[in-house]
This record gives C-alpha cells, structure tokens and sequence, in this order.
C-alpha cells in the first residue's frame, strides 16, 4: 500500500482514508495474483490465536460460573443447617436441670 501511495504521488492515509475504493481494489488484486502480503498474514494469525484465546476464556468462564453457583448453593444449605443446630443448642441449654445441686455460690 505504500508503494501504491508513493507512485500515485499522496500520502498513505490520503490512500487508505479518503481513497477506500483504490485500497479495495489493490487489495483485490494483491490477493487476485494470490500473494498475501507479510502483514495481513501475520494479521490473520494473532488475529485466529486471540480467537482461539477467547474461546478458551469464554470456556473457562462458563466453568467457573458454574463452580460459583455450585458453592453459592453449599453456603446456602450450611447457613440454614448452622442456624438449625444453633436454634437446637439454644433449646438445650435452657432445658438443662442440675441432678446434684452443688454448694451455694459464697459458700
């Protein structure tokens, strides 16, 4: 695209901003003779690479969403199981009778 810039005697932006029909069309027939220029080939590969990436993210994602709710729902049944057995220790505590009264306090 440089090149092209340079021989058509404008800028590269001019070329690539104002001029887009001209960039697709060198681009068309860059690609048309079959060539791919080093640039856009290392484009392609970060670009299937950060595809890849993010589909593992997403993957990971989803897994660990799953774990969260999963551990949401163990929080959950242990809070009321707690308050269950602390609402049983409270009733066993107030019914508790000494058999063997020991010696008065002060005594």
């Amino acid at each position: 695209m440089l090149a092209l810039a340079a021989e058509a005697d404008v800028k590269r932006h001019v070329l690539t901003h104002r001029h887009t029909d001209l960039k697709d069309e060198f681009y068309a027939r860059v690609r048309a003779q079959g060539h791919v220029p080093d640039s856009e080939r290392k484009l392609r590969e970060e670009l299937r690479k950060t595809k890849k990436r993010l589909a593992e993210v997403i993957e990971e994602n989803t897994r660990q969403q799953a774990e969260i709710e999963t551990f949401a729902r163990v929080v959950n049944v242990l809070t009321v199981e707690n308050d269950q057995l602390r609402g049983q220790l409270g009733r066993k505590r107030a019914s508790v009778v000494a058999l063997h009264p020991g010696p008065a306090p002060g005594a």
